[in-house]
């Protein structure tokens, strides 16, 4: 699935939305095709995922599938400027991972990540699974329609290799390994 695939609770992207951002769920706004990734994923394996798949970070979850961090290329850049190459995931992520649950309005979302200065949130179902990210491309793409302009989908897909997850794709090198990806 990806972005430019109509789903049965987003709206239109190419409509501007009416009113305000009080009334507008994450979950309307939100990347829904994400790519999770293990603690133990070497970073080098890191990057190369994130530059195949054009991302510039991923949730990070534990074997049930709760998100335990959020890696981000600036955490790999770090890295690689001190770093031996020899790092895991676990290593360099943001180990408390800032979640919103699906409800949450975006005036809401946009204010934490103010506040916080990030530049990503986990969107969460009521389980805790990932089931989306909210980026400030996506926040940015909000605005510019409740404004009343028209803003085409993101081009390109956020595919990935799924294991074992219902809301996100799980990657890890095993399953980059056994699937040639």
């Amino acid at each position: 699935m990806s972005r430019m695939e109509p789903m049965a609770k987003r709206r239109d992207l190419y409509q501007p939305f009416a009113g305000s951002l009080d009334h507008i769920a994450v979950s309307e706004v939100m990347t829904q095709a994400v790519i999770c990734v293990r603690p133990r994923m070497r970073a080098s394996d890191l990057r190369t995922l994130l530059l195949e798949q054009d991302i510039g970070g991923a949730p990070v979850v534990d074997d049930d599938g709760t998100p335990v961090g959020v890696i981000s290329q600036t955490d790999l850049v770090r890295d690689s400027a001190s770093g031996d190459g020899q790092s895991r995931v676990e290593d360099l992520m943001m180990p408390v991972p800032l979640t919103v649950p699906q409800a949450t309005s975006v005036s809401r979302a946009l204010a934490l990540m103010a506040y916080e200065n990030v530049h990503r949130l986990l969107v969460l179902s009521p389980e805790r699974r990932v089931v989306g990210i909210l980026s400030a491309m996506d926040l940015l793409r909000v605005v510019a329609r409740v404004e009343g302009f028209a803003v085409a989908p993101l081009r390109g897909g956020r595919a990935g290799v799924v294991e074992g997850g219902d809301h996100c794709s799980i990657i890890d090198e095993e399953a980059r390994r056994r699937t040639g990806a």
